[in-house]
């Protein structure tokens, strides 16, 4: 920095907490701070599940609820799990 220039400085406040964190491709937002996400459970087989966003940082977003740490979720091509693709969407349970 140089003399008169200024700098915005953002730092964690609060508890530490481990969050699940998905790509904010994976999610399709519903509004406030609710969202969609798509599951794999098996090679063919796909769960709608609702989820709860939260802090987004470098193209990730925090997720509560529905998802899991490890859960594979669709990044991209959702719309084909609605009867287009080889896939068969799941109720959620």
């Amino acid at each position: 920095l140089k003399l008169g220039m200024s700098v915005l400085v953002a730092l964690p406040a609060g508890p530490e907490q481990s969050v699940v964190m998905a790509p904010e491709a994976a999610v399709l937002e519903s509004g406030e701070g609710k969202g969609m996400v798509y599951v794999q459970r098996s090679a063919e087989r796909f769960a709608e599940e609702e989820v709860t966003l939260g802090i987004r940082r470098d193209g990730l977003v925090a997720i509560r609820g529905g998802i899991q740490a490890g859960d594979t979720l669709v990044v991209t091509g959702a719309v084909e799990l609605f009867g287009k693709g080889p896939g068969r969407l799941l109720e959620a349970d």
